[in-house]
């Protein structure tokens, strides 16, 4: 059965023609509610990935504050077990203010001429004194001295500043409390630790200090008053 072509009526035509322009309108209306969807689930989209990026950025930064906490920590007692047997050496380089110390930077300038008591051991110093002792047990290099620190392009350094040499207002708890026949002294530690990216010491021009070094290096300090005795 063939469709029939018979011409339609004006008023059959008329109302196709509304038809018409009343499903094109849906059609456009159709169009900018997909649009507006699409641009919707992209924008949600874009905020996820910012927050989900943001989350993951501060959780590093929480992590290299953790991480250099525990250095500070670990830099402070090394240095302790550093002194033990030979107080009677480092105290006179404490004495004597052989180093310029941030700690009492101030001071200084209150005492010129003389210098305030002041001393300080670096990783890279104290590294040597570990290799010396265990050689080949701590790594080839300072850089080891740490580990990895969780990512193969971040190290960590600390500088232990020894301050405040004072003879000890009374003895280490089970101690002899006779003061006259021996003698306790107290020196202030103060321990910054850095963890940071890995500094390329190949001689290029990125060994220097720059600004977003120091805003990816995460900084902690600690400070002890430690007792030492009884000594000569």
């Amino acid at each position: 059965m063939k469709p029939s072509t018979a011409p339609l009526t004006p008023q059959a035509e008329s109302q196709w023609r509304k038809r018409v322009r009343r499903r094109r309108g849906q059609r456009g209306n159709t169009l900018f509610i997909v649009v507006m969807v699409i641009s919707l689930m992209t924008a949600v989209g874009v905020v996820s990935m910012r927050a989900a990026s943001m989350a993951e950025q501060a959780t590093g930064y929480d992590r290299q504050g953790v991480q250099a906490g525990y250095i500070s920590e670990f830099a402070a007692k090394s240095v302790m077990s550093e002194l033990v047997g030979k107080e009677q050496l480092y105290f006179s380089y404490i004495a004597t203010g052989r180093d310029d110390c941030r700690a009492n930077q101030k001071l200084a300038a209150m005492i010129a001429p003389n210098r305030p008591s002041c001393y300080r051991l670096e990783s890279q110093e104290m590294w040597s004194r570990f290799n010396a002792v265990f050689p080949g047990n701590i790594g080839s290099s300072k850089t080891e001295l740490f580990g990895t620190l969780g990512r193969g392009e971040t190290e960590a350094a600390f500088i232990v500043e020894m301050t405040d040499l004072a003879r000890a207002g009374g003895p280490i708890a089970g101690e002899d409390v006779a003061m006259d026949q021996f003698r306790f002294m107290q020196v202030l530690l103060t321990a910054t630790a850095q963890v940071r990216p890995r500094i390329d010491t190949s001689g290029s021009s990125s060994t220097t200090c720059n600004d977003s070094l120091s805003k990816t290096s995460g900084l902690e300090t600690l400070r002890a008053q430690v007792t030492f005795g009884p000594v000569n």
